[in-house]
């Protein structure tokens, strides 16, 4: 994919929009609605370290790059990103525009925690591609978008930041879910996707 030197470097878009342990098998399929909204079936609960430490609901492969989205879910990347990074929080991008491109195609999911937060949740991504295009959706069950954003860079690298559940319009304890793409030289594409909660009380789901 060829761009104008100008375009070279980082860029970064964002949209607003406004619109446990499982300590018994028998209670986990009691209450499995309770981490189900809509197409949304589960949670893959991680602390605010990033560590998993456990399952709540049916998760259908949080936070992989294998997905094959509908139409429905396509859809969501189909418009561009508008720059507002007004809502993101401590955003470091960091960037080696000196290294060359791998052979091979070595990137690894984004990472997203705590999955179940009271306030805010973190972001990271690293890549060790050039041109490489990071995009991602927070939407509701409805399927309406609360947050985008986009990535794109012309070196190996990093980047992490942090949104405030508040700031973006997250309902209190309901599934929402972030939908992402990886879009490398222009001609490979990964998807994927995550489910989260906000709550005021994260014992309530233990």
């Amino acid at each position: 994919m060829k761009r104008d030197k100008r375009d070279q470097g980082k860029k970064t878009r964002l949209r607003i929009k406004n619109t446990f342990i499982l300590f018994l098998p028998v209670l986990l399929l009691i209450s499995c609605d309770k981490y189900s909204d809509g197409d949304f079936s589960g949670v893959l609960a991680s602390d605010i370290d990033g560590v998993i430490w456990g399952q709540l609901g049916n998760d259908d492969g949080d936070w992989e790059l294998n997905d094959e989205f509908t139409a429905k879910e396509e859809a969501l990347f189909e418009d561009a990103f508008v720059i507002d990074s007004s809502k993101l929080i401590d955003f470091v991008c960091s960037e080696d525009t000196a290294a060359t491109s791998v052979a091979w195609r070595t990137i690894s999911p984004p990472k997203a925690y705590p999955t179940l937060t009271t306030d805010f949740m973190s972001f990271s991504f690293g890549y060790d591609e050039t041109n490489t295009i990071f995009k991602m959706v927070i939407v509701d069950d409805d399927y309406d978008a609360l947050l985008e954003f986009e990535h794109e860079s012309d070196a190996l690298g990093s980047l992490s930041f942090k949104v405030k559940m508040e700031d973006i319009g997250v309902t209190l304890d309901r599934v929402h879910r972030v939908y992402y793409k990886v879009l490398i030289d222009g001609n490979q594409e990964n998807c994927g996707h995550g489910d989260f909660i906000f709550t005021e009380d994260t014992e309530v789901y233990w």
